[in-house]
């Protein structure tokens, strides 16, 4: 099982988001359940406020698996299990205490894994904005990234200035949230 996850995680790891993206319309073009493109479908103002809503999460399917399954979901994947496998000496000897597997997993196991992944989750809320360019190229969503490229098409100053302004502030915000998670999550490194 965990060869088979493993390949799969280098498998992802390995395709680039725009084809990742790319792959997934060509798969969906043929299925009329999910749609391949646009925020929301045409007759979006005739539906009620419910069907409204399952509208746009019909069209929120394939937006986010693009950019999850091309790099954030497998890195995540391998930066957690290394942690869990790293941690060898301190599950050995919660095991020889005679804890049952399940208090060796989550007392010991999960909370050294944590720290590496909360750091990741900062980086990938900072990503967030990075990879929205593709996603929403390809996809025909509204927002950051088809401005920003209509803005360098263009030459247009302010709009390129607020998008880098924009993504470091995200980025800067995600890594604020991880480093109050850390604190949080591991006593040893609160600040007195």
């Amino acid at each position: 099982m965990d060869r088979s996850l493993s390949f799969l995680a280098f498998f992802f790891l390995s395709v680039p988001e725009i084809l990742s993206g790319l792959l997934l319309v060509w798969l969906a073009a043929g299925d009329a359940v999910v749609p391949i493109a646009g925020m929301r479908s045409l007759d979006y103002d005739l539906f009620g406020p419910l069907t409204r809503l399952g509208d746009v999460a019909r069209h929120l399917v394939l937006p986010p698996s693009s950019w999850d399954s091309s790099a954030r979901g497998p890195h995540a994947d391998r930066c957690a299990r290394t942690c869990l496998t790293s941690c060898g000496w301190t599950t050995s000897h919660a095991r020889a205490k005679g804890l049952p597997e399940s208090a060796v997993i989550v007392r010991h196991a999960l909370r050294n894994a944590l720290n590496p992944l909360i750091t990741l989750f900062g980086f990938t809320l900072g990503s967030l904005v990075s990879g929205s360019f593709i996603v929403e190229t390809i996809f025909g969503w509204p927002g950051l990234g088809s401005i920003t490229i209509e803005a360098l098409g263009s030459q247009d100053q302010y709009p390129r200035h607020g998008s880098v302004l924009l993504a470091s502030t995200v980025l800067i915000a995600g890594n604020l949230v991880a480093d109050l998670l850390l604190a949080a999550a591991d006593p040893r490194i609160r600040h007195e």
